[in-house]
């Protein structure tokens, strides 16, 4: 079993579990995420990879929950996986950091592995998630771009831009985003909750008839 670190809905943390359940396109999936990419010595990204991102990202369409859910953690496993061995002990203990909110020692970590795989797209996004809890929303938008520059179905980093422009006050480009996130993960109930919050939020006040 997998666990990966990656933001909600919310901003808040989530910890993802790989498991398993029924339906041939459930088993796909699983089987898809056991294979996983197999990662160069330099640190570019198997082709095949693209391949299983794709058949991935296209099961968080399908009409099955758990379908969906399958295809959304196991899209999650293959996104840490395409690190090369030589930096996962670094992006593990920057997830740990992370996941005990220290996030300037997770900060340092993931500076020094984006320094030294750059193409490492996963990293790039935890090193967002440690801006954004920083408060530093404009680099954390900066490496979510950099993220959706090298992974476009990076749904969890474009609903993550999102979140910074929300704080940042830009709701206008925070629904794009969501819009956009959405477009890849269909099933993102708490965006679309967010959604509508801002909406709700930003709706122009009517006036008291006389």
């Amino acid at each position: 079993m997998c666990h990966s670190y990656a933001p909600g809905p919310d901003g808040s943390s989530r910890l993802f579990a790989i498991g398993a359940g029924p339906g041939d396109s459930w088993e796909t999936a699983c089987r898809t995420a056991e294979r996983g990419p197999r990662c160069r010595v330099d640190g570019e990204e198997d082709a095949g990879a693209d391949g299983q991102c794709e058949l991935l990202a296209g099961l968080l369409h399908h009409d099955d929950p758990w379908v969906v859910d399958a295809a959304e953690h196991a899209l999650w496993r293959l996104w840490f996986a395409l690190g090369p061995a030589a930096v996962q002990s670094d992006l593990y203990r920057a997830m740990l950091h992370l996941q005990a909110e220290r996030w300037t020692e997770a900060l340092a970590e993931l500076d020094a592995v984006v320094a030294v795989q750059p193409g490492y797209a996963e990293a790039w996004n935890q090193r967002a998630i440690a801006h954004y809890f920083l408060g530093d929303y404009c680099r954390s938008i900066f490496d979510c771009r950099r993220v959706l520059m090298l992974n476009p179905y990076h749904f969890g980093a474009m609903a993550g831009m999102g979140h910074c422009f929300a704080q940042l006050g830009r709701f206008e480009d925070a629904q794009e985003c969501y819009h956009r996130a959405l477009q890849i993960h269909p099933r993102m109930e708490g965006i679309r909750q967010t959604i509508h919050e801002i909406r709700m939020r930003t709706r122009p006040s009517q006036a008291a008839g006389c």
